[in-house]
C-alpha cells in the first residue's frame, strides 16, 4: 500500500520534470513581478496538534502585510484549484481568505500529496510568469504515513529546478514538529537557497510580522503592551496616532484562540469591520490585524477580555511626514558648522507645533552623540518658529561620512518619527598666522608685524589677494592702516604667503583678525582667525616718575630769609655726624611696598572652568590652591603646569575684569585656540576650544547645563 502511495507521486514528478522546459518558464514579460505561493499539506496538518490554527495565522500575516504583493494558495483535494493570485488591497480579499480557511479545514484521504502540490506551485509560477525572487512556502505536519527520507529523494530534482529559475523554497516549521520533518524542510530549502521559518517560539508570529514589514521597506513593529491574562482580566493598550499618519497597523498576538477584542477611536467609538473605506480587520486564530487608513489623530485604545495566556499588542505606523537635512557639504573639518533640518509632507515643507527635533550623529569611528536642534531664533537659527531647526556643530575632527538619524518627537503624543541621512567632511583651507619680532611699535611707522600662510592640511594653497582680508580695530578715532602684501616669486596672481604691515596713526591699542572668503570643494567657504593685539605706547620717563613720587612724599620746605642769605659752605666727602641714608632707605621701602600692595589689590582673581571633549570638568580656576607667596605674586595669572593637563605646560592664563588672555611661553607642544595656532598671546572667551596633542579642551565662564543623552525607540 505504502509503495503504491509513493510510486505514483514519483512518476508524477518524473513526467512533469520531463515536460516542463526552462525556456517556457523563463519567457516572462518585462512587467512580471515576484509571486508568493503557499503550499499546505492539509492532511498532514490535521494530524499535528494546533498546526491548522498556526498555519492559518501564518498565512493571514503573509497575505496581509506585504501590500500589493501577489499571493497564491495551493492545497486541498485538487491542487489545480488554487486560490489567487490576489493581494491584500483587492476588494475580494476577505472572500479569498475564506476559501483558504475552507481548504485548510477540509481533509480526506484523496488530498493531493506534497509532491503534487509542489508541481502545481511550479505550474502556477509558470502560468503567472513569476519573476526571479518569487517564493514558495511549504507547510506540512507530521503524518504517520509520510516517509520524509523518501519524500526528500523524490523532491530533490524539482527543488533544483526552482533554483534554476530564481525561485526559492522556504520551509515552515510548526510547533511540536518532529526532528525528521524539520530536517526534511531544511534540506528542501537548501536546494534553492531558501530558509526555514520557525513558528514554535513564544513570539514567533510577531517575528514573522516584523520581518515581513522590514522586507518590504515599511519599518518595524513597536510594542504597546504584553501580559499573561486570566479570562476574567481586562487588558487595555493606548495607541497615540499623530497628525500626518497615512496608515496604522495594529496587531494582537494571543496564545488562546477565544476571547473578545475591541479597537476604539479617540471619541470612544468601536471600529466596525463594515467600514471598508477606513478599516480592514483580519482575524486569524492566533493573530488579529487592524489596518487603519488615514486614521483620526488622537489616542486610540485596544481592549482585550476573556483570553487565557499570553497577549501582546504591537503597532506599525506609516506617516506622510518625513525629515530632511540640509548640510552644506562637504562640512569643513576643525570648523564650527551649521546644519538645518525641517519636516516635509511629500516635497512641501510643513511647520508643526509642539514638536522637538533631535540629531543622533555617529562619527566615522562609531562614537555617537545626541544633540537637540532648535527653532528659537537664537544663534544660527534665523527665525523663531518657522519650522526650520538648526544646530551648530562643534569642530569635527574625523574625516569621512557622518551618519545622522533625525528624530521628531510630538510633545502631546507618545510617538516619534525618524529619518536616516548623512553628511561628509573634508579638510578645507586654513590660515597660519606667525608673529614677527618687530621690537617697539611707533606712531606713523610702517611695521612688519606678522606673516599669514594659506594652507590645506599643511600644504600651501595659493589664493587670490582679494579673497584674503585683514580687519583692523583700534581704541583710537583713527584705526590706522593694515596691509597684506603677497609674497610671489614673480608676476601677479594667487599667493599662499602674505606679509602683514601695520601703520599706527598714534599711540593706542589695535587688534587685527583675518578672513579668508573663497570657493573650495564646490562650495563657498569662509574661515576667520581670532584677533591678535598690538599696543603702541609712549616711552616712560623713569626719572620724572621717581622725582614726582619723592616730591609727593617729601614736599619742599621754605627756609627763613636769614638762613637763605648765608653763604653756602663747601661740603667735602667726609662723613657727617648724622647718617641721612638711614632716612632715605625706609622711605624707599615704603614707596615700593605701597606700589606692590596697590598692584596686588588691583589684580583679578582667576575664574572660569576647563572641560574635556566628553563635557567632564577638569579645572575650576577659582578653586586652585597655591602657595601663599605664589598667590600674592601671581594673583592674576596661572601657569599651565599648575593645571595638570597634558599639553598645556607651556601656556599662561592671565585674568582681568574685561578679558582673559592665554600666552605661549617656551618650547612646548603646539597649542591651538579655536583651531588657530597660539602664537604669542590671544584672548579667550566663553566656549573657546583649546587643542593640543590630540586632546580638545573647552574653556567655559560657567558650568554647562546637563547634556541631552542619546535615546531611541
Amino acid at each position: 500500500m505504502n509503495r503504491a502511495k509513493y510510486v505514483i507521486p514519483l512518476l508524477f514528478v518524473a513526467v512533469s520534470m520531463a515536460t516542463i522546459q526552462p525556456g517556457a518558464v523563463r519567457s516572462v514579460s518585462a512587467e512580471s513581478t515576484p509571486l508568493v505561493v503557499v503550499v499546505a499539506d492539509a492532511q498532514a496538518l490535521h494530524q499535528t496538534e494546533d498546526a491548522v490554527d498556526v498555519a492559518a495565522s501564518f498565512i493571514g500575516l503573509l497575505s496581509t502585510l506585504q501590500g500589493a504583493q501577489r499571493f497564491v494558495f495551493v492545497g486541498g483535494e485538487d491542487p489545480s484549484r488554487q486560490v489567487g493570485p490576489f493581494s491584500a488591497s483587492d476588494p475580494d480579499y476577505d472572500e479569498s481568505r475564506a476559501r483558504i480557511l475552507t481548504l485548510l479545514g477540509t481533509v480526506d484521504e484523496q488530498s493531493a500529496p506534497l509532491a503534487g502540490l509542489l508541481l502545481e506551485a511550479q505550474a502556477v509560477l509558470s502560468r503567472e510568469q513569476g519573476a526571479p525572487g518569487s517564493e514558495v512556502y511549504v507547510i506540512t505536519g507530521d503524518s504517520v504515513e509520510t516517509d520524509f527520507g523518501q519524500l526528500a529523494v523524490q523532491l530533490s530534482p524539482l527543488a533544483g529546478r526552482f533554483d534554476e529559475f530564481g525561485w526559492t523554497i522556504n520551509g515552515v516549521e510548526l510547533p511540536n514538529a518532529s526532528a525528521e520533518s524539520v530536517l526534511f524542510l531544511e534540506g528542501l530549502a537548501s536546494e534553492s537557497a531558501g530558509r526555514v521559518i520557525d513558528l514554535s517560539g513564544t513570539d514567533a508570529l510577531m517575528d514573522v510580522a516584523d520581518s515581513l514589514l522590514g522586507r518590504v521597506g515599511r519599518g518595524s513593529l513597536s510594542a504597546l503592551g504584553r501580559r499573561d491574562l486570566d479570562p476574567a482580566e481586562l487588558m487595555s493598550s493606548a495607541i497615540s496616532i499623530v497628525p500626518g499618519t497615512s496608515e496604522t497597523t495594529i496587531m494582537l498576538f494571543r496564545d488562546d484562540t477565544v476571547g473578545e477584542m475591541q479597537l476604539s477611536d479617540p471619541l470612544g467609538f468601536g471600529v466596525s469591520a463594515f467600514d471598508q473605506s477606513k478599516f480592514q480587520i483580519v482575524e486569524t486564530p492566533h493573530a488579529i490585524i487592524w489596518r487603519l487608513i488615514d486614521p483620526e489623530p488622537g489616542n486610540w485604545r485596544v481592549d482585550v477580555t476573556g483570553m487565557n495566556g499570553g497577549v501582546s499588542v504591537w503597532r506599525h505606523t506609516e506617516n506622510d511626514y518625513s525629515l530632511a537635512l540640509i548640510a552644506n557639504e562637504p562640512v569643513p573639518l576643525n570648523e564650527p558648522a551649521a546644519i538645518l533640518a525641517y519636516v516635509q509632507r511629500g516635497d512641501q515643507p510643513v511647520n508643526l507645533e509642539d514638536v522637538r527635533m533631535y540629531a543622533n550623529i555617529t562619527t566615522p569611528e562609531g562614537s555617537r552623540v545626541t544633540l537637540e536642534m532648535m527653532d528659537d531664533g537664537i544663534g544660527s537659527d534665523a527665525v523663531e518658529g518657522d519650522g526650520s531647526f538648526t544646530l551648530t556643530l562643534p569642530p569635527l575632527l574625523a574625516r569621512g561620512e557622518y551618519q545622522v538619524e533625525l528624530e521628531l518627537d510630538w510633545l502631546t503624543y507618545n510617538h516619534r518619527i525618524s529619518s536616516l541621512t548623512s553628511f561628509s567632511t573634508s579638510i578645507f583651507p586654513g590660515l597660519l598666522v606667525t608673529a614677527v619680532d618687530f621690537g617697539e611699535l611707533e606712531p606713523g611707522a610702517r611695521t612688519h608685524v606678522a606673516n599669514v600662510v594659506v594652507h590645506v592640511d599643511g600644504q600651501p594653497y595659493p589664493v587670490n589677494p582679494e579673497t584674503l582680508t585683514a580687519n583692523l580695530n583700534s581704541t583710537e578715532d583713527e584705526p590706522g592702516i593694515i596691509e597684506l602684501v603677497p609674497m610671489r616669486v614673480y608676476g601677479d596672481g594667487p599667493a599662499f604667503e602674505y606679509d602683514v604691515f601695520l601703520t599706527a596713526p598714534d599711540y593706542g591699542r589695535f587688534s587685527v583678525s583675518y578672513l579668508l572668503d573663497t570657493e573650495y570643494a564646490g562650495r563657498v567657504f569662509q574661515h576667520s582667525t581670532d584677533a591678535a593685539f598690538f599696543i603702541v605706547e609712549p616711552p616712560v620717563a623713569v626719572a620724572e616718575v621717581v622725582t614726582d613720587v619723592v616730591a609727593d612724599l617729601a614736599p619742599a620746605v621754605t627756609l627763613p630769609s636769614a638762613v637763605q642769605s648765608l653763604p653756602v659752605p663747601f661740603i667735602n666727602d667726609a662723613p657727617s655726624g648724622f647718617p641721612m641714608l638711614a632716612v632715605w632707605i625706609p622711605i624707599g621701602l615704603l614707596v615700593v611696598l605701597g606700589a606692590a600692595a596697590s598692584w596686588v589689590l588691583t589684580r583679578t582673581r582667576p575664574y572660569g572652568f576647563i572641560y574635556d571633549d566628553q563635557d567632564d570638568p577638569l579645572v575650576d580656576f577659582a578653586a586652585i590652591r597655591r602657595h601663599p607667596v605664589l598667590e600674592l605674586l601671581l594673583r592674576g595669572s596661572i601657569k599651565g603646569n599648575e593645571l595638570g593637563l597634558p599639553g598645556l605646560e607651556g601656556v599662561v592664563f592671565r585674568f582681568s575684569k574685561g578679558q582673559i588672555q592665554i600666552t605661549s611661553q617656551g618650547d612646548h607642544p603646539t597649542v591651538r585656540v579655536n583651531n588657530q595656532p597660539l602664537v604669542g598671546q590671544t584672548t579667550i572667551e566663553d566656549r573657546t576650544w583649546i587643542g593640543t596633542g590630540g586632546k580638545l579642551y573647552t574653556f567655559l565662564l560657567s558650568p554647562p547645563s546637563p547634556m541631552l543623552e542619546g535615546s531611541g525607540d
